[in-house]
């Protein structure tokens, strides 16, 4: 959906795959999947821990229930190709894929359909509960106004110096009900150095040091998410076939969000 462009500014794709938990994942993963995944393309792999919370039932002495959180510790595998672009992330319940390469969404659904009948053969989970695409993208004004580059209805104050001058940030935020699941869409201006959502620090991969490196002056991340809860049978077709909703959903957003003459400039 939508036309592509040559010169598109994202910088950073993600797409995921969430199932039933995997008893001993992490053995079926070191048994057979992580040479399988090196084979395939993507030899640097590593483990790593990730902090967590959980939530546990609790009573106070009237006995009202409650939750009480815990902190837990998780365990992660990750793979990444020679070029340190792209990268798989494994748990015992999800696989995730994250490229700084993005190149078309017809490469970018190759890659990751191979990665998930991989986890089919090795991993064998059997129910999808959650399927998400999301795209990050780095739109720099190079001295022009926002409103050259974004919609009206997103980039707010960032032209605007008011009695207070001009903002050093804005950010906007908007979460829809469409296609089936849930599209948020942000977007924040900013000046100066490169910043991304916390959420996705460390990245296990590396983004284009000539887009990102040094002032980049006056720009915006424009963060497109939209994912599809589900509750059905680990089906790879079903779950490319979702994916590519997201991606015409991810599309009408992107469109909606930026102007056409900046679009005119990316083609």
């Amino acid at each position: 959906m939508g036309t592509r462009l040559t010169h598109a500014p994202v910088i950073l794709t993600l797409c995921q795959v969430v199932f039933n938990d995997i008893p001993d994942w992490d053995v079926k993963f070191q048994s057979g999947l992580r040479s399988a995944v090196i084979n395939a393309g993507y030899p640097l792999t590593w483990s790593e821990q990730i902090p967590a919370v959980g939530l546990l039932p609790a009573f106070s002495e009237d006995m009202a229930q409650g939750l009480r959180t815990q902190p837990q510790i998780m365990w992660r595998w990750l793979a990444r190709s020679i070029d340190n672009c792209t990268a798989f992330v494994f748990s015992s319940n999800a696989v995730s894929m994250m490229t700084a390469a993005y190149g078309d969404y017809a490469g970018l659904k190759r890659r990751f359909g191979s990665v998930l009948r991989l986890v089919e053969q090795f991993l064998e989970p059997k129910a999808v509960v959650r399927t998400g695409l999301r795209y990050v993208n780095l739109m720099k004004f190079e001295g022009r106004p926002a409103s050259e580059i974004l919609a009206s209805s997103v980039h707010g104050a960032a032209d605007d110096p008011g009695s207070l001058g001009t903002p050093t940030q804005t950010h906007c935020e908007a979460v829809f009900q469409i296609a089936g699941g849930t599209l948020i869409a942000r977007t924040v201006t900013r000046n100066g150095e490169f910043a991304i959502a916390a959420e996705l620090m460390p990245l296990p991969v590396t983004l284009s040091e000539e887009r990102i490196a040094g002032d980049l002056g006056h720009y915006a991340l424009v963060d497109i998410d939209h994912f599809v809860q589900t509750n059905d049978s680990y089906e790879i077709a079903r779950v490319l076939q979702r994916l590519d909703t997201s991606h015409d959903t991810a599309s009408m957003a992107f469109e909606s969000i930026t102007t056409e003459e900046a679009r005119t400039r990316w083609l």
